[in-house]
């Protein structure tokens, strides 16, 4: 439910358990917003940790872009009037049981051998592991990665512009986004952008500390077969090898005497002598 009143707005969630007051320095009212709009978005927790909801409302031309982020075309041009028209989208959060464990093999690949990228990381199946990794830090930091995106444009229009960029597909022709989407049980482009959004987030954290059994597997480039009858080739670099160091131990200068000058005659002349 979304309430408006003169320079603010309410935003209430469907379930009662999120609501929010927002102030504009203009009149959400104003028939001056027919190519504007205004939007208020809140987060609120409840529950466990990591269980919360999300509440967004939008009025005049905002009330498309939200209604598009979730596939709903009805509010399209040519469907139907949007002036003076408001929409709401309540979202149920719960991180507490998105987390599973999966053996995963990390591949280093050389620059030179590989055009794209150098590291990959493939994920198997579920497994169990020994040791448990995942607790509240990494549920509630999930739960709240959104926090930033959805305040986006506070105390001025409320428009959460980064995360209807990636929502919907064409902002000025207003086109939603369709499937596939990055997880599979996602219902639109909405709900897959902010739980994309979370796994990014989660992805940064390394504050794990519990040891972890791991099995490396390092591969070298061999120089040569490996086999014995190739030092056969090795043995002309040996004899030149000896050759030169013979050379350099045994070989004596022209001549035992010291020179001493400080006249460039004088060493331009002992140059022409040695040489």
């Amino acid at each position: 439910m979304l309430v408006e009143a003169a320079y603010t707005m309410t935003v209430c969630a469907d379930n009662g358990l999120c609501n929010s007051t927002h102030e504009f320095a203009f009149d959400p009212l104003s028939a001056t917003l027919i190519d504007s709009g205004v939007m208020g978005n809140v987060m609120c927790t409840h529950g466990s940790v990591g269980q919360g909801t999300i509440a967004l409302g939008a009025a005049w031309h905002y009330a498309q872009y939200l209604s598009l982020t979730v596939g709903d075309t009805f509010w399209q041009p040519g469907n139907v009037n949007f002036n003076d028209s408001t929409y709401t989208v309540t979202c149920s959060l719960d991180t507490t049981d998105i987390f599973d464990y999966r053996t995963v093999t990390l591949n280093l690949q050389s620059s030179e051998q590989q055009t794209g990228y150098t590291k990959s990381l493939v994920g198997g199946e579920p497994c169990i592991p020994d040791n448990t990794t995942v607790g509240l830090p990494q549920i509630a930091t999930a739960a709240a990665a959104n926090w930033l995106g959805l305040k986006e444009g506070e105390n001025l229009d409320g428009l959460f512009k980064s995360i209807l960029q990636v929502s919907v597909v064409n902002i000025t022709a207003l086109e939603p986004r369709t499937p596939p989407w990055a997880f599979n049980d996602s219902t639109n482009a909405l709900e897959d952008v902010l739980g994309l959004t979370a796994g990014l987030v989660l992805s940064r954290i390394n504050s794990s500390t519990v040891a972890i059994e791991n099995t490396y597997f390092v591969m070298a480039t061999r120089i040569g077969s490996g086999k014995l009858y190739v030092l056969v080739f090795a043995i002309p670099c040996a004899l030149s090898t000896i050759a030169l160091g013979s050379f350099m131990a045994f070989s004596r200068p022209r001549s035992d005497r010291k020179y001493k000058t400080s006249s460039m005659r004088d060493l331009m002349l002992f140059g022409r002598n040695v040489l």
